[in-house]
């Protein structure tokens, strides 16, 4: 059996700890973290459109252990040889640095602590779903809800049209992205509809 040989060398990038791993090849890289329960399609295609427009690469989510609430995601580069590492330190950095924006408004849109959801309160919730709305606005409206609300009306699909409106005014009056945030929009639309039932039995 071949033995490892493999070492890792911390490297601090203007305040961020980027691995250079001395593998064959070589490569850098810096782990990123999220809470298990942000993932939605629009995070992983925003940490690879980021990753891809500065250059570098970005692994699929990689998840912990059962009873972790957290997945981790690889931000990096195949290197030629070690000495090749200092060119990508400014890359690597600006790469980091969006993704560390981008971490902090989702972080704020996932804090429902005020949270207005009157526009879902007349309708059967079970029959909604967010994130796959929001899936659909991204990938055939290129993340327009007015188009995607128009090609509805044009189809005579006047209910689905509706909830596209309730979808855009959830957003407007909560600053939130439904494509971030959807699946804990409908998790939360179905508990308060649970609660609301029991209130009235």
């Amino acid at each position: 059996m071949k033995k490892d040989t493999t070492k890792i060398k911390e490297i601090d990038v203007n305040g961020f700890n980027v691995l250079l791993v001395k593998s064959r090849p070589p490569r850098l890289e810096a782990k990123i973290v999220f809470d298990r329960d942000q993932i939605s399609q629009k995070l992983l295609f925003t940490l690879m459109e980021i990753s891809h427009r500065n250059g570098l690469g970005c692994s699929e989510p990689h998840f912990g252990l059962p009873n972790e609430n957290s997945m981790t995601f690889l931000i990096g580069t195949i290197l030629q040889s070690q000495k090749e590492a200092p060119k990508y330190y400014s890359r690597i950095y600006a790469c980091l640095e969006e993704i560390k924006k981008f971490s902090e408004d989702l972080f704020k849109q996932s804090d429902f602590t005020y949270l207005d959801l009157t526009m879902f309160k007349d309708i059967d919730v079970s029959e909604i779903f967010p994130e796959q709305l929001a899936i659909i606005r991204d990938q055939n409206y290129n993340g327009s809800w007015q188009d995607f609300y128009h090609d509805l009306i044009d189809g005579g699909k006047k209910e689905e049209a509706d909830i596209i409106s309730r979808c855009i005014q959830f957003e407007t009056n909560n600053n939130k992205d439904i494509g971030l945030v959807g699946n804990k929009l409908e998790y939360t639309l179905i508990a308060v509809d649970l609660w609301d039932a029991q209130a009235k039995s």
